[in-house]
């Protein structure tokens, strides 16, 4: 059950002298902490009824391990997620939702997405979720960010209450750099990342010693690998909705992997989603364990929700791409 504490620092709501952010108290004008055990919704009422206080501004959780996932359209972040819940039941997280624009989604839902079309957790239209930006001025509960040319969000309420200490959120690099940036205090400071690439370091490197443009290069793998995923999910790819959003997919990859040295792992998988190593039907059932590189990602990114590390990660630079 979720820890927290209600943390005063020097700013006391509903007493002479505080209440405000311009306020401030000596240290034995303020009572301890306040710390209890229970729902969001709980400290929520304590925070309210006793001390008049905005949530976001005076509640602290307690052991909260925020685990960041992001990686280029297609990379397999979806089928990684689905096979750690398959086959490593013993690993208790929870996972935070990222609300998407229905705009980004030209043809309407994929396959495993229909159950989860209409609720606003999941998915909104992009003024919806532009506006969330624009609530709790003061001590914000939404992060928004833009995901190749759509919003997208995160409600910071969904990590601060979320059932298990161990929180997995998959996100859009924009949004990583800013849950990155967040207070330790609220959002835990053992804030880990992965990002999932479809090349290797090693693979890098040999292309810029025979002299190949990378940008190119990495358009032309993910846009082969979203043609792959679009077939696999019934779609046409010839569609001109559906070919115009997997080019702008694929051509985002380069500058997606140019922020790949910003988290502590970069995981290597040339198994796309859709690849018939995943084992996996466009619904979400795996027919069989993955096989190749979607095992070893599974595999490696379960070692990282257990322990904060895996020795099948790689570490890049700054100037690695």
């Amino acid at each position: 059950m979720p820890k927290f504490r209600i943390c005063f620092s020097d700013h006391l709501p509903g007493e002479p002298g505080g209440g405000d952010w311009e306020s401030t108290l000596s240290q034995d004008q303020l009572p301890p902490n306040v710390t209890f055990q229970g729902s969001l919704e709980e400290a929520q009422r304590i925070n309210v009824q006793d001390y008049y206080g905005d949530l976001r501004t005076w509640v602290e959780r307690d052991g909260l391990r925020v685990v960041l996932l992001s990686g280029p359209s297609c990379v397999g972040k979806g089928p990684l997620v689905v096979g750690i819940d398959t086959f490593f039941p013993d690993i208790d997280y929870s996972t935070v939702p990222v609300i998407k624009a229905k705009e980004s989604r030209p043809k309407g839902p994929r396959p495993d997405e229909v159950s989860l079309w209409d609720n606003p957790r999941y998915f909104g239209t992009a003024d919806e979720i532009t506006q969330l930006a624009r609530q709790y001025q003061y001590a914000p509960r939404y992060i928004v960010g833009d995901c190749r040319g759509f919003p997208q969000a995160i409600d910071l309420d969904e990590i601060l209450g979320a059932e298990h200490d161990l929180v997995l959120v998959e996100a859009y690099h924009t949004l990583g750099s800013q849950l990155r940036g967040l207070t330790n205090a609220l959002y835990g400071s053992d804030k880990i990342s992965a990002f999932v690439s479809p090349v290797s370091e090693k693979e890098i490197e040999e292309w810029r010693s025979q002299g190949i443009d990378l940008e190119p290069r990495l358009r032309e793998i993910m846009f082969d690998k979203l043609t792959v995923r679009t077939k696999y999910q019934g779609e046409n790819p010839e569609d001109p909705k559906v070919s115009e959003s997997n080019m702008k997919r694929a051509g985002d990859a380069y500058s997606e992997l140019q922020r790949a040295n910003t988290y502590t792992h970069v995981l290597v998988n040339h198994d796309g989603e859709g690849h018939p190593n995943w084992n996996k039907t466009p619904e979400g059932r795996f027919t069989a364990r993955p096989i190749g590189d979607a095992l070893k990602v599974v595999e490696a990114f379960a070692d990282i929700l257990r322990t904060g590390n895996t020795q099948y990660a790689e570490h890049w630079k700054p100037n690695t791409i």
